[in-house]
């Protein structure tokens, strides 16, 4: 059957850029706000089977962490 081999799928290049911006209030208390992902891409992190099965990269991520040391 003519056509019935595996299909190629290309998907064109990218980049995600994340960052982290931290504080430090002294030598007990930080926080930190990290963005991964910063652009809101959308991206397939994974391609699966023809189209099937394809993994999208993660949206937008923000966390804030507080930190106590003692």
């Amino acid at each position: 059957m003519a056509g019935a081999g595996p299909r190629l799928y290309r998907q064109a290049g990218y980049v995600t850029a994340s960052a982290k911006l931290g504080y430090r209030f002294n030598d007990h208390f930080d926080a930190a706000l990290d963005v991964d992902n910063l652009f809101d891409l959308k991206y397939i992190d994974l391609l699966g089977y023809e189209g099937y099965y394809n993994y999208w990269g993660e949206p937008r991520s923000i966390r804030l962490t507080l930190r106590a040391k003692y």
